[in-house]
């Protein structure tokens, strides 16, 4: 998975994979990743360890455009404070 500054210009402009999907994960907030799918399906979501299991695992914040990319943050940043008060 690749790192990148997410800005509105890296997320309009980032192409769909011929198969598959692709994803990138935020540098400035952590957490937070977009994925874009070969259909051209582009969504953020939250990548976090679960406390009880140990299991990496994701929620899915939203697509994109629809959530815009400060909502995005604003949300990692608190489900990455629900996961740390367990």
């Amino acid at each position: 998975m690749a790192q990148k500054a997410f800005t509105d210009n890296l997320l309009k402009g980032t192409k769909a994979p011929a198969s598959g999907r692709l994803e990138l994960s935020d540098l400035r907030c952590a957490g937070l990743e977009f994925r874009i799918t070969s259909g051209g399906i582009r969504t953020f979501s939250f990548r976090f360890r679960d406390p009880a299991s140990g299991a990496v695992t994701r929620a899915t914040v939203g697509r994109y455009p629809d959530i815009s990319l400060s909502k995005a943050r604003e949300a990692a940043d608190g489900m990455r404070g629900k996961v740390a008060a367990g």
